[in-house]
């Protein structure tokens, strides 16, 4: 009698990390997981600012990302593939956290992250660099976070 080996559980961790295949996408995969993100925050999102339910949508892709994160970099032995882009989606999430999904909100709020995701600033830089597949979703938590505070302000302060 022989034994087989468990099948591994790298099918489910490269799906979601690579936000349903859209990572594989050849060309700025990055950005075009934001745009699709932005697409489905606009058309798709059934609630206007309910908290309790986008923070535990955040959060659970956020934590799910990290698992797929450190998964799949063991799996490869590279730091953030750029295949994964479930970062970008929970950046994007964040982007446009509490405010009205109007199409300036949301597609400004995109290009505001998508700068803040490729410039990387400051501690964001820095904090890609945390192992375990926190740093994957650290530094896109944070460019979502910058570019919400600034999409924010746009939408309260400028008339």
């Amino acid at each position: 009698m022989s034994l087989q080996k468990k099948p591994e559980k790298s099918f489910f961790w490269n799906i979601l990390g690579s936000f349903f295949y859209i990572g594989y996408v050849p060309w700025f995969p990055g950005t075009v997981a934001s745009f699709i993100m932005a697409v489905l925050i606009k058309f798709l999102y059934p609630f206007e600012a309910a908290p309790v339910l986008e923070i535990l949508m955040i959060g659970s892709f956020f934590f799910l990302g990290v698992k797929a994160g450190h998964h799949i970099e063991t799996r490869t032995g590279k730091k953030d593939p750029g295949f994964i882009v479930i970062d970008e989606a929970v950046g994007m999430m964040l982007t446009v956290f509490l405010l009205p999904k109007s199409l300036s909100v949301v597609f400004g709020g995109m290009v505001l992250f998508r700068i803040f995701d490729i410039w990387k600033p400051w501690i964001i830089y820095r904090v890609q660099k945390v192992p375990g597949g926190w740093g994957v979703m650290l530094d896109d938590l944070l460019a979502g976070l910058a570019a919400w505070i600034l999409n924010a302000a746009y939408f309260y302060f400028v008339p």
